[in-house]
């Protein structure tokens, strides 16, 4: 089923929505992102991993994570005051869940290793979870190829 007809694309893509029932198509738009919103969070925490890892890919998710993350910089047209506030929300909401669940131990164990031996302000890694978040950089970049490559030769014996 296709969300984004081309009707509403339309919409959106109109500066004047003249000839446009704005509320009624603004109310369909904000109903359809919400329920892939609960679709998505239904296949994150119900589908099968063989299924997930071919949905939710970076390759898959960059343009997402560009869109929502990301600035579009007008010339001439600074980002406003609510749109700047909006994206801090975001970013804090993403980094949050990354912090609270604690799973830098899990995710990243090899730079984990290292980062939890590290001398740090117990007020900063507190209160912004400072080495969980460098960990999964750390092992998302810097591992992960290591790791990859170890698997093939495993899986070639």
């Amino acid at each position: 089923m296709v969300i984004i007809t081309d009707p509403i694309k339309r919409y959106i893509l109109a500066e004047e929505k003249k000839g446009f029932n704005k509320s009624e198509y603004d109310k369909r738009i904000e109903g359809y992102a919400k329920r892939g919103f609960r679709d998505l969070t239904f296949l994150l925490e119900k589908a099968p991993e063989h299924l997930q890892a071919r949905i939710f890919t970076a390759n898959n998710l960059k343009g997402l994570f560009r869109a929502l993350f990301g600035t579009e910089i007008k010339e001439n047209e600074p980002m406003s005051y609510t749109q700047r506030i909006r994206m801090l929300e975001l970013c804090n909401c993403a980094l949050d869940e990354i912090k609270i669940h604690q799973n830098g131990p899990l995710l990243a164990p090899n730079a984990w290793k290292v980062l939890k031996e590290t001398p740090s302000s117990s007020y900063h890694e507190a209160m912004y979870g400072t080495k969980v978040i460098q960990a999964i950089q750390i092992e998302g970049e810097v591992f992960k190829s290591k790791e990859r490559k170890e698997k093939r030769e495993g899986d070639k014996q």
